[in-house]
């Protein structure tokens, strides 16, 4: 799998319009997470959907719904892992409902989200974990 073009740009209504994805990920993930995602800082009510669709303004609820879209919103988070709903549309398509909640420490997250080399997200949290020893 290859990661996906770093933006996509559109017009609506006369107006252009730009959502940056972060290249670190294989999924869509919009650049607006990257700090939150360094400082494992995510906040409740975050969403990252599986599908660049729902990140364009102006598509039409009902056409990303269409397209089996699925989603990951987080319910609670600490430094080490988040709580997520896991979203999925109901069976007319009409809404995404709650399937399961699943929890990750960030690691399995940035897997989860298919990071990519050189692992600038993981190798930043595998740092931070480890516990320094000195003789004193």
């Amino acid at each position: 799998m290859t990661c996906p073009p770093p933006s996509i740009k559109y017009t609506l209504d006369g107006m252009e319009y730009s959502v940056e994805f972060l290249p670190d990920f294989k999924k869509p993930v919009p650049s607006a997470f990257r700090a939150p995602l360094e400082k494992r800082t995510l906040s409740r009510g975050d969403i990252f959907y599986d599908n660049r669709i729902a990140y364009r303004v102006g598509t039409p609820w009902g056409v990303a719904l269409q397209s089996g879209i699925r989603a990951m919103q987080v319910i609670r988070s600490t430094s080490f892992e988040v709580t997520f709903a896991v979203l999925e549309p109901n069976p007319d398509y009409s809404v995404l409902v709650k399937r399961e909640e699943r929890t990750l420490t960030y690691l399995e997250l940035y897997r989860f989200l298919g990071e990519v080399s050189p692992f600038r997200f993981s190798s930043a949290w595998e740092r931070s974990q480890r516990v320094h020893v000195t003789d004193e």
